[in-house]
């Protein structure tokens, strides 16, 4: 067969694969499944958070000059508390909550680079405490894709529900949802990757919450955040 008769059987071969997929699109593109949405009070619940194993901390922010949608980035927001505290505040009895090197004991270091925010960054948190670390609001553009938070955490926390971590966001200012509360038996959770579909706040605000409560007694190392991560999947 001569080289030219195989070069037009090729090209043949390739137009009527592009015909094959233009005739399954129709006007609107390909068919896709409809997301399942619940409401909550008017809002479009998370899912469960998801544990990502072995997670690197994320690149570095979406510059400030990066368009939408021509320069789509992975990141709408980032934090790892290297430079500042990001701009956090922090409340409540019995507040411990504070920026810089975690140095204590089982939490001997932060999740990337020397700076997080912790429940006293060199010892246990204190009696009767219910504090909390919160953050800036953050605004999440109105762009296509799965918008998700991710945040790297460490705890240790005395349990059978005597002194409990806790996580909540708040979209669009209409009140803090519980995203998750650990208070199970007396435990050290080493670092992990945290990540949660948020599109809910798609075109508006999100803020994040995270708190630690106790009893009297038994006291342990606490909360530990760093690396806060809002981005497009």
């Amino acid at each position: 067969m001569s080289r030219e008769r195989l070069v037009d059987m090729r090209s043949q071969l390739l137009l009527s694969v592009l015909l094959l997929v233009v005739a399954g699109c129709g006007d609107d593109g390909p068919a896709t499944a409809d997301a399942d949405v619940v409401l909550v009070d008017a809002m479009a619940a998370v899912d469960a958070p998801v544990v990502v194993p072995d997670a690197p901390p994320p690149d570095a922010s979406l510059p400030a000059d990066a368009g939408w949608p021509d320069a789509m980035p992975a990141d709408i927001y980032f934090q790892d508390f290297e430079s500042d505290d990001g701009g956090y505040t922090h409340s409540g009895a019995g507040d411990e909550w504070a920026h810089g090197t975690a140095a204590g004991v089982p939490v001997a270091s932060c999740y990337s680079g020397t700076s997080c925010w912790g429940t006293d960054l060199v010892g246990d948190y204190g009696a009767n405490s219910n504090q909390n670390l919160e953050s800036p609001v953050i605004n999440v553009p109105d762009v296509p894709g799965t918008i998700k938070l991710s945040f790297a955490h460490s705890y240790e926390v005395e349990g059978t529900f005597y002194d409990w971590v806790t996580m909540a966001f708040d979209i669009n200012g209409n009140g803090y949802e519980t995203l998750f509360t650990y208070t199970g038996s007396q435990t050290h959770q080493d670092w992990e990757v945290l990540e949660v579909d948020i599109s809910a706040a798609r075109g508006g605000t999100v803020q994040f919450r995270w708190g630690v409560g106790s009893d009297a007694t038994e006291h342990y190392a606490g909360y530990y955040i760093d690396d806060v991560r809002v981005f497009v999947e």
